[in-house]
């Protein structure tokens, strides 16, 4: 790489970093702001514009934050409190965000249940949400018959969009009725509650096991949602494309921020269609769209259109992009940029690629070592555990080696981590005496053959610090 393109790539990390930050540095967990809150302020500044596009339908803000509104209204009709939890099982629909926004109106924490489960899975995580009332839809009704048998405890199921309960245990929950008030309800009746509190709580996929509850806290929340929102560099004029589901956070927090923290409007679709995405992107003038790798895969699988090249996207964000489908994907489709991140649900290591560099997550460059606490470190894939040497201390990956990603824990909102609900599966994930290192990076010119950093270790006070799967940055 020449020197001015050396240049131009760290002002472009440097200026995406510095976009991020500022985002988030008022996020304190002792702070009484909650995401909600987040949401009212961008209500306020933005009251008429376009929040979100949906089947046709348009919501200004103001008729989200109406919505939102009602359904704190519900929950106060039904005596729920501060503390508790209601569980939404909704497909991708208009009512998703302000269900969840309109709870923690009320201190109220929301359970986002995967719409897809069925049978055991789903009595599982309805089971583990400690959720009494349950918010769907009729599209929904066919996976609770699989499991109304096999719950512990008995649930109210809220159907908001009939006016016909069918049994004892369903009720209608009808948002435009007189009693459920579209006004706010007093920020006091939030009082006592803290950043640091349970605002989701979102589940991971199951792969290895039952889905598991990851606690989402307000500050979690803030985090994702602000980060987006400057990481992007949205703002009031763009349109979001969102295809992925609400209930996991890369499209309900990370590509819901980027849009509604800055007067944008977020153009929603119920599911991901390879045959209607470029067409929805023109009709509705969208400038970014919000993916998963496999997403793009399947766009690229489509035989070529006329309408592959016409959009008015200026970036696509989100994580898992393969590097084999990332070049094949921008130039075929001529997006100008495409940014990956990596984050786990449950974790609290983060990365952005700002450079646009193919397959690759992200890079810390070695004068930022000292402020990014995230580490690489040597993985056996057969004992499933890190590598530690003769010391017990962890060892650094190579450049370019594949490794296990580890993120220190402290008690601020970057580098908090707050697990599962099942505290045993959160002490799972926390690995100890991992070492602490100082950096010596060796001069190397752009010609010159790739070389290694030199670490220097030293035992820590026990360090605690959550495991992040194998993943790889590029230096």
């Amino acid at each position: 790489m020449g020197p001015l393109k050396a240049i131009a790539r760290e002002i472009r990390f440097l200026d995406g970093l510095a976009r991020t930050l500022w985002r988030v540095r008022k996020i304190d967990p002792d702070s009484d702001v909650l995401v909600c809150d987040d949401f009212e302020e961008a209500v306020d500044k933005f009251e008429d514009h376009t929040a979100l596009v949906f089947e046709g339908e348009r919501y200004t803000y103001r008729q989200l934050d109406a919505l939102a509104n009602r359904f704190a209204a519900w929950a106060d009709a039904q005596g729920l409190k501060a503390g508790d939890t209601v569980a939404i099982l909704l497909p991708n629909r208009a009512e998703y965000i302000p269900a969840w926004v309109g709870l923690g109106k009320l201190g109220i924490a929301s359970a986002l249940i995967n719409n897809n489960l069925t049978g055991a899975a789903l009595a599982h995580c309805l089971s583990i949400s400690n959720a009494s009332h349950v918010i769907t839809d009729t599209e929904s009704l066919a996976a609770i018959e699989t499991i109304r048998a096999g719950l512990p405890r008995p649930l109210s199921y809220w159907i908001i969009d009939t006016a016909f309960p069918a049994a004892p245990d369903r009720h209608a929950l009808d948002l435009k009725e007189p009693k459920l008030a579209p006004e706010r309800p007093a920020k006091s009746r939030r009082t006592g509650q803290k950043a640091r509190d349970v605002a989701l709580y979102i589940y991971t996929s199951g792969t290895t096991g039952m889905p598991k509850a990851a606690k989402i806290t307000h500050m979690r929340a803030q985090l994702y949602m602000r980060s987006f929102a400057g990481a992007t560099k949205a703002n009031a004029e763009d349109k979001i494309y969102c295809v992925l589901p609400l209930y996991h956070a890369t499209g309900g927090l990370c590509g819901v921020g980027s849009a509604l923290l800055n007067g944008g409007t977020v153009v929603l679709r119920r599911k991901f269609s390879a045959s209607h995405f470029w067409g929805d992107v023109i009709d509705n003038n969208c400038t970014m769209f919000v993916y998963i790798g496999e997403l793009c895969r399947y766009l690229v699988n489509q035989d070529p259109t006329p309408k592959d090249r016409v959009h008015k996207l200026r970036l696509a964000f989100g994580n898992g992009l393969r590097p084999e489908v990332w070049e094949e994907f921008q130039a075929r489709f001529n997006v100008p940029r495409i940014m990956e991140f990596y984050g786990s649900t449950e974790g609290n290591v983060s990365m952005f690629n700002f450079d646009g560099q193919p397959g690759a997550i992200g890079r810390v460059p070695p004068y930022l070592q000292r402020n990014f606490a995230v580490r690489l470190v040597k993985f056996d894939v057969e004992s499933e555990m890190p590598v530690r040497d003769e010391n017990g201390i962890c060892v650094l990956c190579e450049i370019g080696e594949p490794g296990e990603a580890v993120g220190l824990i402290k008690d601020d909102a970057r580098h908090n981590y707050t697990g599962y609900a099942d505290k045993a599966a959160s002490d799972r994930k926390i690995l100890r005496d991992v070492g602490e290192r100082r950096c010596l990076v060796p001069h190397r010119r752009s010609d010159a053959p790739r070389q290694g950093r030199l670490f220097l270790f030293r035992r820590p006070h026990r360090r605690h610090l959550p495991l992040e799967r194998r993943k790889r940055l590029h230096d």
